[in-house]
């Protein structure tokens, strides 16, 4: 019979060590997460936003394995702003020249966004 998923038995199996929970939360909300990061920042490339979107669930995992988020949605959102942020400035800090600025939106309309997806 086939496991069924839903955001807290997923996490429950990554504090377990599995690989399944967090291959079913990624599918579960790449599409979002990638979309509202290019919705953030204005002329992020798919790979940029795959970079991201690859920190973001590092981080996530990592984050999982000692802290018990209630709203793991939020939680992933949140963890996904701030690897926007660490990206755009480390970006902003390698290139001495910019050559398609981004166009960052304020962090009302980060949270606003956030709140809307859960």
């Amino acid at each position: 019979m086939k496991k069924q998923w839903d955001d807290h038995s997923a996490v429950n199996d990554i504090r377990a060590g599995k690989q399944e929970g967090a291959t079913y939360l990624y599918y579960q909300y790449e599409g979002r997460l990638r979309g509202v990061f290019k919705k953030w920042f204005r002329g992020l490339s798919d790979d940029d936003a795959e970079d991201i979107l690859q920190e973001t669930f590092i981080r996530f995992i990592n984050h999982v394995r000692k802290a018990s988020p209630e709203n793991i949605s939020a939680y992933l959102f949140t963890i996904g702003k701030h690897e926007c942020c660490r990206f755009i400035e480390k970006k902003q800090l390698l290139s001495s020249q910019e050559t398609t600025p981004f166009k960052q939106n304020n962090d009302d309309d980060m949270c606003d966004d956030v709140d809307d997806l859960n």
